[in-house]
Order: structure tokens, then sequence, then C-alpha cells
């Protein structure tokens, strides 16, 4: 119970944020986002590679990045040959749909419209990986959560120390504790596997 409010007040704390951030935007333009913001034509590294988030970036960043690991993990679930490979898949793909549905919550408390799919780039290293079997599948899977989760905490650590409200910063931290400890197991999976 205590958990729940906690989640609700940051949620409505979030979504009053950005939707303070986004109020200069009307629902008609949303889809023609100002330069600033990410776009379909940006790929997640060079977001990341410009520093240029905000908060509705940062909705978006984080959200793609949890599209794209939950996905994996399905796709892990169902490929992976080793039975660990196959937990860790399930398990991240647990932990990051709740993270997705609270970002999905706080977009539409935010007006703000979330992708329906990946980018091209995204999708090209899915189709690489999935093309892949056996333990070659299952080494390329656990390499790619490791290198994904290190990319994401390293911009979200900026986010934190750069967000204006305590309460996005919290959020952040603990979807940071999150990544870590699922990198903790990705690399004893790793670890197991040579």
């Amino acid at each position: 119970m205590k958990n729940t409010f906690l989640s609700l007040s940051v949620l409505a704390s979030l979504a009053l944020w950005i939707s303070g951030c986004n109020s200069s935007n009307s629902s008609t333009d949303q889809e023609a986002r100002n330069d600033d913001t990410i776009t379909v034509d940006q790929t997640t590294e060079q977001v990341i590679d410009d520093q240029t988030l905000k908060p509705i970036d940062m909705v978006y960043y984080v959200y793609m990045n949890n599209y794209m690991q939950t996905t994996l993990g399905n796709i892990a679930e169902q490929k992976a040959a080793s039975e660990k490979v196959k937990d860790l898949g399930k398990n991240i793909t647990e932990e990051n749909t709740q993270i997705m549905s609270q970002i999905e919550d706080l977009a539409k408390a935010s007006d703000v419209e979330l992708p329906q799919g990946l980018e091209v780039e995204d999708q090209q290293r899915l189709d690489s990986l999935t093309a892949l079997s056996g333990q070659q599948f299952d080494l390329a899977y656990v390499n790619m959560v490791i290198e994904q989760k290190n990319k994401s905490i390293e911009l979200m650590q900026d986010m934190a120390l750069n967000a204006e409200n305590p309460i996005v910063s919290g959020l952040v931290d603990d979807i940071i504790a999150t990544e870590r400890e699922q990198i903790q197991r990705a690399e004893t999976v790793q670890q197991e596997m040579m």
C-alpha cells in the first residue's frame, strides 16, 4: 500500500513537472516537436551524444530503452538455449514492464505521445540478434543487455544530476538501481557461460 501511494505521488509530480515543461505545445503540434527534442530521425546514440535532453526527452528515452529491453527479454525467453539466459530475459521483461507502465501513465497524464515501435536502428540490432541461435544468441543477448544498461545508467546519472525536481531525480535513481541489479545478474550469467 505504501509503495502504491509513493508510486502514485511520484507519477503525479512527474506529470505536473512534464506538463509545465510541455505546456507550450498544443496537441496538434506534438508531432512536430521542436529541434531540441528527440525526433524519429535521431538515434538513441545521437541523443546521448547531444546531451540536449529536456524532461519530455527523458520520458521518451527511458520508455524506448525499456521497450527495447522488454522486446529483447521476450525473445530471450523464447529463443535462448540456456535456462539462465531465459530467466534473465524473463526477469528483465517483468521489471522493465513495470517501469514502462509507470512511464505510460505519466505520459498519458502529461498528454505526451509515446512511440508505438522500435526505431530503425534498434530494429536492425534486434534482427541481427534474432538471426543467431544457441550459445551464440545467448552470449550476444547478455552482452547487449550489459552494453545497453551501462549506456542507460550513464545518461540517467546525468539526468539525475541535472533534474530540478527531486521527485524526478528519485525516480531516475530507482531506475538506475534496477538497471544496476540487471547488469549484475547479466554479468553473472555471462561469467557462467565462459
